[in-house]
């Protein structure tokens, strides 16, 4: 794992480089049991994947490319702060 800036300077956390769509989903259930969060919209493509999820009052981007893996994206700077604290979780996580 490793962090990053988007074009637009928001913080992205790279998960995986690989996009594996199992291990996207199993992912997206680790970070809504542990932060207690929802999936507030869910598009899906045949070679990538965008699941928004909310908790509290912030959002983040889970998102799979095939070319590029699964990343996590916060779309404001409010934002930033769960990115890292998730980037925190799965960290300890794959200790």
């Amino acid at each position: 794992m490793r962090y990053s800036t988007t074009r637009r300077g928001r913080l992205k956390l790279i998960i995986a480089d690989e996009a594996d769509w199992t291990e996207f989903e199993h992912l997206a259930g680790a970070i809504l049991a542990r932060f207690d969060a929802r999936i507030v919209e869910q598009l899906d493509g045949s070679d990538e994947r965008y699941w928004d999820i909310e908790v509290a009052d912030q959002r983040v981007t889970l998102h799979l490319q095939h070319y590029l893996g699964i990343s996590l994206l916060a779309p404001s700077a409010k934002d930033e702060s769960l990115v890292r604290s998730i980037g925190q979780f799965l960290e300890a996580k794959t200790r």
